[in-house]
């Protein structure tokens, strides 16, 4: 059940067992199905296909922090059915209660766990691919004229200079290197901007739904005096 729409209320975490939960990321996928909306354990666990115990220990956990509260209680035989919802809409964690040191700490923890499965999918190496010949890099210009550098089986060495090989069926990766003026670089971001909001606002559940990462990024790589 949604529900409506009121100023925004922040909860600021203020000691590091609430701040360690609030960024582990199990509870946070947790704490989505009470973002906005009433829920219970039951619906809950089998949405998320948890053990129903688990889910309850954590919810415990999460009104004992003061993270979720009762919406509402329907009543019923035996033991009442009880609606949660989370206790505010934002929750605010600062670093003086966390283990980072710093902002930089943070990003760091937050990106190396997905970069490391991105190697460790774009790093696979089988059988098939020793028969194409194996793996070494491939240094060539696009029609552009930028220098790209790419892994690339020996196979697939004679290919057209600007066709990539097929992406796997998890991930799809492009990137390069070139010079851009102020605004060219603001317009990408902007259109960046848009992409990720339409991504964002997808959200499949069920059989076969798995996390994503997506990321758009558009970093310099020198710093320049204003």
């Amino acid at each position: 059940m949604k529900l409506p729409d009121s100023p925004r209320q922040t909860f600021i975490a203020d000691n590091a067992r609430t701040a360690e939960f609030l960024l582990n990321r199990d509870n946070q996928a947790l704490m989505d199905r009470f973002w906005g909306r009433e829920d219970t354990v039951a619906e809950v666990a089998k949405v998320l296909d948890l053990d129903r115990n688990k889910v309850l220990y954590r919810v415990r956990a999460m009104l004992e922090m003061g993270l979720l509260r009762v919406a509402r209680v329907t009543p019923r035989r035996g033991r009442a059915i009880q609606h949660y919802t989370l206790s505010a809409d934002a929750f605010y964690i600062p670093f003086e209660v966390t283990r980072f040191e710093n902002k930089a700490a943070f990003v760091r923890a937050q990106l190396e766990p997905f970069f490391e499965r991105l190697i460790a999918i774009e790093g696979r190496e089988t059988e098939e691919d020793a028969r194409n010949g194996g793996w070494g890099v491939l240094m060539h210009r696009n029609a552009q004229e930028n220098t790209l550098t790419r892994p690339r089986l020996r196979s697939q060495i004679h290919a057209p200079p600007n066709e990539d090989p097929p992406a796997s069926d998890t991930t799809f990766r492009l990137w390069g290197t070139g010079q851009l003026s102020p605004a060219r670089a603001q317009d990408l971001l902007a259109r960046f901007r848009q992409i990720f909001v339409e991504l964002h606002s997808i959200e499949e559940e069920g059989p076969g739904a798995r996390y994503f990462l997506f990321q758009l990024t558009l970093v310099p790589l020198e710093d320049r005096a204003e």
